[in-house]
Order: structure tokens, then C-alpha cells, then sequence
């Protein structure tokens, strides 16, 4: 299985396709966006002899769609700024930092990535709350909410069951109870 990542926005710069847009449809074809070029990648992937091989063919497959991509503009540089803070920059200064008004910039922000920024931050907060408590499963769920900045543990339960579906302590129960799901950090 060969997977690609985009960082955030990134897609968009590359279809110029709003992401709000983008999220109402279920599945996609890969030609229908891609082009052709898809099969012929499809074709050459399961021709592969081995891993290294199905790697070139992928790189090989986007630097192909590197003359599709925009040029970033300033609300492009301020998206990875909310990654680096794990969620915990104010929209404020990444407005001010994108030299855009507030609802210029909430615009732009939701085109690119399909959810408001503060949506966002809250999906990388989150996440950030996840990977720690999964590397680092001996940390109880208050040390989790106060090293991820929640103002206090019921704002990451909150959180939990918008993204999860359930709270904290039901995912850590059924882990102990079944510990082959996870294997070296990874979830099946």
C-alpha cells in the first residue's frame, strides 16, 4: 500500500479546488482529477518488483503534478504555524500574520482546508492529545488535558467525544483489554 500525505493546504494549491467543496462528495476518482496519468501509475504499481520501486513511481507521480501547483500566499505560510504550536495559536495572530482581515482571512482558511481555523486547532490539539497519551500510556488524562493546554479535563472529554465518538477512559479500557491493538504505536 503507498499512501501521500499533503501538508495542510497543499492539496488545495494543487486542484484549486475549495476544500469545503471537496468534503461533500464521498468518493473520488483518481483520473477524473488526476487525469490519465493515474492509470498509468495504477498500471506501474502493480508491476512493481518491490517497495523502493512503487516509491519512485509515486515520487515520480507527483513531481509530475508539481507545474499544477500555485505559488503560496500568506494564508499558506500561517497554516503549519498552527501544527507547530499543537493547536494553541491564537486565529488572532495568524490573521495578523497573514496580513488579512478576519474575514478574509476565515475565508481563505476554510477554501484550503474544508473547516474553520479554530475547528482546526481543535482537530490538532486533539491529535496532539491522542499521540501523547498513546506514546506515553502511564500519563493519566489530566496530565494529557494540562500538557496539551486544555483549560481542564472536561474540555478534552468534550473534545474526545466530538472526535472519538467516545470519552478518553473508554478507549483506554478497551486497550488494556486487548492489547495486540496496539503494536509499536501503531492502531489496527
Amino acid at each position: 500500500m503507498i499512501k501521500i500525505g499533503f501538508q495542510p493546504g497543499a492539496l488545495y494549491r494543487l486542484l484549486g479546488t475549495s476544500l469545503t467543496e471537496m468534503l461533500v462528495y464521498k468518493d473520488y476518482d483518481g483520473e477524473a482529477i488526476f487525469g490519465s496519468k493515474v492509470l498509468l501509475t495504477i498500471d506501474a504499481f502493480a508491476n512493481a518488483g518491490n517497495f523502493e520501486e512503487m516509491k519512485g513511481i509515486a515520487d515520480d507521480f507527483m513531481f509530475s503534478l508539481l507545474s499544477r501547483i500555485r505559488s503560496t500566499t500568506a494564508i499558506d505560510q500561517v497554516i503549519p504555524e498552527i501544527l507547530r504550536s499543537g493547536g494553541m495559536v491564537k486565529i488572532e495572530t495568524l490573521v495578523q500574520n497573514a496580513h488579512l482581515s478576519n474575514r478574509q482571512f476565515e475565508r481563505a482558511f476554510k477554501e484550503r482546508m474544508g473547516v474553520s481555523a479554530k475547528f482546526y486547532s481543535r482537530v490538532v490539539r486533539f491529535t496532539k492529545a491522542w499521540l501523547l497519551k498513546e506514546s506515553n500510556p502511564r500519563i493519566t488524562w489530566t496530565g494529557v488535558a494540562h500538557e496539551c493546554h486544555y483549560f481542564d479535563q472536561m474540555h478534552l472529554i468534550r473534545d474526545f467525544k466530538e472526535f472519538a465518538g467516545t470519552n478518553p477512559k473508554e478507549i483506554s479500557d478497551a486497550f488494556e483489554r486487548q492489547p495486540f491493538l496496539a503494536v509499536k504505536g501503531i492502531f489496527y
